[in-house]
């Protein structure tokens, strides 16, 4: 199914008709500019920096299955996330006790909820 593309940013649509994502290439990428540049100076360094990059790797490489969930790593990618936010505490940003590897679905429910005991379906 064809649809409008969702443009680059909130309120600016491209035209272009997409099927099967919500936006068109070049508007995704914009998106992806547009969403770095509201992010927090702080995360936005700490995320490009080369100790977070090498952590990040360390955790998802020892990890076998999600962290909260347990969903195991051949049947999700996983990706490196922090326990408690680095909006929170910054000061373990780079903390490797403060870094569980997490499937996408588990990453977003941390951005929602960041208390994971809260979450319906999480292990214990």
């Amino acid at each position: 199914m064809m649809r409008p593309c969702l443009g680059p940013r909130p309120g600016v649509r491209c035209g272009a008709l997409v099927s099967g994502r919500s936006r068109c290439g070049p508007c995704q990428a914009a998106r992806y500019r547009y969403r770095d540049a509201q992010r927090d100076p702080f995360a936005r360094r700490l995320y490009g920096s080369v100790a977070w990059k090498r952590l990040s790797t360390a955790v998802v490489d020892a990890a076998d299955r999600c962290a909260w969930c347990g969903t195991p790593k051949g049947v999700v990618k996983l990706t490196a996330g922090h326990i408690v936010s680095v909006a929170l505490d910054p000061s373990r940003a780079l903390d490797p006790d403060n870094v569980a590897a997490s499937c996408a679905s588990c990453q977003e429910r941390a951005k929602r909820e960041p208390d994971p005991s809260k979450w319906r379906g999480v292990r214990a």
